[in-house]
């Protein structure tokens, strides 16, 4: 009997030593607050979350057709390109959706040369598919760029220059 006990008490050892060596399964990390997402997700900026997005549009490589700066608008459209502009001078974005679904979001990130925000912006689509942001405020001298965002992917970064 104290031989059998013995084999059992083995097979009890080795069975919660097996279970205690299982190596656990985590939750990713969460991501940085204040990060951009990533390209392929469906995840809101981090900054724009105040907004709720209940409908999840996944993002296709080709829904962007073209996107440029600039400060002067017609007809809805940045119509000259800008890479520089004067300090109280208006900075747009606009974005050529090749596709514009029910329920898309667009946003756009206005950071300076340090990555920090200094403006952003969301708006519902509404099925259009030339979509014009305006920054609303001034800006000091420096370098910035726009990131454009169509339901939550990254599809635009313009680099400028205020001088």
């Amino acid at each position: 009997m104290i031989r059998g006990m013995k084999q059992w008490t083995t097979v009890l050892a080795l069975a919660l030593l097996s279970l205690a060596c299982r190596k656990e399964t985590s939750a990713p990390p969460a991501p940085k607050q204040g990060a951009a997402p990533p390209a392929q997700t469906s995840t809101a900026p981090a900054d724009l979350s105040h907004t709720n997005l209940n409908v999840l549009i996944e993002h296709r490589p080709d829904v962007l057709e073209r996107s440029t700066v600039g400060s002067q608008v017609a007809n809805g459209a940045v119509v000259t390109t800008a890479a520089t502009f004067k300090p109280k001078e208006p900075v747009s974005l606009t974005m050529w959706l090749k596709e514009s679904p029910p329920e898309l979001q667009v946003a756009v990130r206005w950071l300076d040369a340090k990555g920090k925000e200094v403006a952003a912006e969301r708006k519902p689509a509404n099925g259009q598919k030339v979509i014009t942001f305006t920054l609303g405020k001034a800006l000091s001298r420096g370098k910035y760029h726009a990131e454009g965002y169509w339901g939550g992917n990254l599809v635009a970064d313009h680099e400028f220059e205020v001088k």
